[in-house]
């Protein structure tokens, strides 16, 4: 693979992974409200949505891995970022938009999505002690 194929299926995955953020944000609001309702249906199959989504994300991350390793770069956000510096000023900017985007897109569904874990765990303490069952 070409180093413009390499950069080429970055960007494209950078933008896959906001097209699945943008997806997954309101799963996870809206798993919120299911939480809140206590829908186990709803809850199941906004669980299997989320779960595909994520999978997508944590494969578009295991490439994104491969191909910076492939270039000689570290395969983590600072690696990211060399290679961003690198390229031409106009690809640099929109790609550094990109990936700033989607940096903020992640930590948004990261916190929402840690917030519904907290939520879950309280509904589970809650309802062991009204059963009197240990966790």
């Amino acid at each position: 693979m070409s180093l413009k194929q390499r950069i080429a299926g970055l960007i494209q995955g950078i933008q896959d992974d906001r097209k699945h953020c943008a997806s997954l944000l309101p799963l996870l609001q809206r798993q919120q409200q299911l939480l809140a309702a206590t829908d186990a249906e709803g809850l199941a199959q906004a669980g299997q949505e989320i779960e595909q989504l994520l999978d997508g994300l944590r494969q578009s991350a295991r490439q994104r891995v491969r191909a910076l390793e492939e270039l000689g770069l570290p395969a983590d956000q600072q690696g990211m970022l060399k290679l961003i510096q690198q390229l031409p000023s106009s690809l640099s900017t929109q790609m550094l938009e990109s990936w700033k985007a989607l940096e903020t897109s992640l930590a948004q569904c990261k916190a929402l999505n840690e917030r519904n874990g907290e939520l879950l765990a309280s509904q589970r303490t809650i309802l062991a002690e009204l059963t009197g069952k240990a966790e």
